[in-house]
């Protein structure tokens, strides 16, 4: 009996220890962690989804949003009532990264952010509420990503820094002062995807000379904006459009002065001074380039030969990766910004890889 039983347990031991077929080792798997709540962040749980409800108003620095909180996940930045939205009037928060999981940006969500630099939207976001943005001085450029089907009353009003705001082909309707008093814009691009517009969208947006339209007229309630001057551009074979609109000229895209977007390759230095190949004039527009699979890589503006507003990087997945700022020529200090591939805020250039 002893040596049947010194047999039963040696044999296993011999079978996979000694000799024959070597197996893969048995990999011990661990569940995936939740990233790590921000003590600032107050929520809620409802029918299993989490609403961001508030957060520490002494919140600094830079705050990404989790996309799960115990493992339910996180879908609206909420609101609470007059200006009450979650991370209203938090001055000290420098950027803010939004989850895919976020569908809804709440009324005031991320109004008086006075300090925010940056925020990367996720791309499952439809709505963004009324005064969403508003009051947030700091930011310079805004990416509406395609998930956005609406963008409510003055939801980026007061937002005096922007120079660049890109709408998702998605909206459909822009509402009344949705860009009031955004005072350093001086042109933007509407998709064809939008029908309607609020009121005063424009109200107060002091520098904008140009406002381009891809698609057929829209539904427009009351004027542009007051104290605004933008000439109107629009394709030739849209519908709806007059010699005016809102009181405003109309005029064809291929009448703007100056403006063309070529390929780099289209374009030359000589002296410090950027032309187009053979063409002896120095070059007024912007320039690209793309990344294999067809997303643009690359977008610098130029203005009378040398570099004038931003240029900016995108990863190959379509999300930014980094972007400066350029006045005569010349880089703007601490005007840079960077994102990792996943559409995250990070510090240095090197981390834009990660």
């Amino acid at each position: 009996m002893k040596n049947l039983l010194l047999l039963a347990i040696s044999l296993p031991l011999l079978l996979g220890g000694c000799g024959g077929d070597k197996k893969e080792p048995v990999v011990e798997v661990k569940p995936v962690e939740e990233v790590p709540l921000n003590p600032n962040l107050k929520y809620e749980i409802k029918d299993d989804e989490v609403t961001i409800t508030g957060c520490d108003k002494k919140a600094s620095g830079a705050l990404t949003i989790p996309a799960t909180i115990e493992g339910k996940p996180v879908t609206s930045i909420g609101e609470k009532g007059w200006q009450q939205g979650a991370f209203y009037d938090c001055t000290s928060l420098t950027s803010i990264m939004i989850p895919d999981s976020v569908t809804n940006i709440g009324k005031y969500a991320f109004s008086r952010c006075t300090s925010l630099t940056s925020i990367a939207i996720g791309d499952s976001v439809t709505s963004i509420g009324e005064r969403a943005f508003w009051g947030c001085s700091g930011l310079t450029s805004i990416n509406i990503p395609n998930s956005v089907t609406s963008i409510a009353a003055s939801a980026f009003s007061e937002c005096t820094s922007l120079t660049s705001i890109t709408i998702g082909k998605s909206v459909s309707s822009i509402g009344y002062t949705a860009f009031r008093e955004c005072t350093s814009l001086t042109s933007i691009t509407i998709p064809d995807s939008v029908t309607s517009f609020g009121s005063g969208a424009f109200d107060k947006c002091t520098s904008l000379k140009s406002v381009t339209f891809l698609g057929d007229a829209p539904k427009w309630s009351g004027g542009i904006g007051y104290k605004a001057t933008p000439i109107i551009y629009r394709k030739p074979d849209a519908k709806g459009w007059g010699d005016t609109f809102s009181g405003r000229p109309v005029k064809l895209i291929s009448d703007k002065p100056g403006e063309k977007e070529v390929p780099s390759s289209q374009l030359e230095e000589q002296q410090g001074v950027t032309y187009l190949v053979d063409s002896g004039k120095p070059f007024t527009g912007k320039s690209f380039e793309l990344h294999e699979n067809g997303q643009k890589e690359l977008e610098i503006n130029y203005k009378d030969g040398k570099q004038d507003g931003l240029e900016v990087w995108w990863h190959d997945n379509g999300k930014k990766k980094h972007e400066y700022t350029y006045k005569d020529g010349k880089l703007v200090e601490g005007s840079y910004k960077f994102w990792n591939s996943k559409g995250e805020p990070v510090d240095t250039y090197s981390e834009t890889f990660k």
